[in-house]
Parts: structure tokens; C-alpha cells; sequence
């Protein structure tokens, strides 16, 4: 995954930065540009595990199929991990 610039990396090559007078001001704006990336990231991961489907594939037909929880011919579960769709990526990456 190519390097994702921190809050204050995006802060400092945006036009926006010279428009802060002192360090105080810069903190408050990288902790709400960090809080508000956190809350739609956690939203993003949260609709994806909700439209998330398995798809099957009919290999002797090729007709593919889409159930979100299902049991086959074998008698063999499949279902979406939600989890691994919610965990998928840390909010600890976003700084």
C-alpha cells in the first residue's frame, strides 16, 4: 500500500495551512481532520460488511451466483466474514 500522508503532512502541503496563526489552532484542526477521516472510515467498513456478498461460480456452466449466506450441494457453508470486512483496516493507521 503506498504511504498514506498523516493529518499534518496533508495539513502542511494543502493551501489551507498558511491561514493558521499559531500551533494551537494547527493541533485543533489535525485532531478534527483525524477524527473526522476515523469516522468515515469506521462508516465506509461498517456499509461495506452489510453489501458484501459471496459469489459462486458454476464451473460447468459458468453461471455465477450471489447469496450472502448460503449452504451448497456439498452440504458446505459459506457466508461473508463481517468481521474481516470491519477489521480489515485500523483506525490506529489513521494519524
Amino acid at each position: 500500500m503506498n504511504k498514506i500522508p498523516t493529518a499534518e503532512e496533508f495539513l502542511v502541503i494543502s493551501d489551507e495551512f498558511e491561514t493558521l496563526e499559531t500551533k494551537t489552532q494547527e493541533k485543533v484542526v489535525i485532531k478534527a481532520m483525524i477524527e473526522f477521516a476515523k469516522s468515515h472510515v469506521k462508516t465506509a467498513l461498517q456499509e461495506a460488511s452489510k453489501k458484501a456478498y459471496v459469489e459462486f461460480v458454476d464451473l460447468t456452466n459458468n453461471e455465477i451466483f450471489d447469496y450472502t449466506d448460503i449452504i451448497t450441494d456439498d452440504d458446505v457453508g459459506a457466508n461473508v466474514n463481517k468481521n474481516s470486512i470491519l477489521n480489515s483496516y485500523s483506525l490506529e493507521n489513521i494519524k
